[in-house]
């Protein structure tokens, strides 16, 4: 249900990294896979994170708050386009756009 993970928030900092070197690129489409657009934060890996959950969500909120200048700042449009439910991290990350 397209989870923010440590993974995936760290993979999408990279893509928009490398959306920004890219000179090609016109736009941007962000979407989920499946039946939602984004579940919320990865519960199975905030538990299994035990007594570092605040340090997990602290270090993942470090660099998805990175993300958002860098959206803002891309020199074409992105689209986010949400199908289906959207929680939490996922619902903020659509709302950048």
């Amino acid at each position: 249900m397209n989870a923010l993970s440590t993974s995936v928030v760290n993979v999408l900092a990279g893509v928009i990294a490398d959306v920004e070197r890219d000179g090609s690129i016109r736009a941007l489409l962000l979407r989920g896979e499946g039946r939602m657009f984004s579940c919320g934060g990865d519960i199975e890996e905030m538990v299994a994170a035990g007594d570092a959950l605040s340090t997990l969500v602290d270090d993942e909120l470090r660099v998805a708050e990175s993300m958002i200048p860098q959206f803002a700042s891309l020199p074409f449009p992105v689209v986010c386009a949400v199908q289906g439910a959207v929680a939490g991290g996922g619902l903020g990350l659509a709302l950048v756009f």
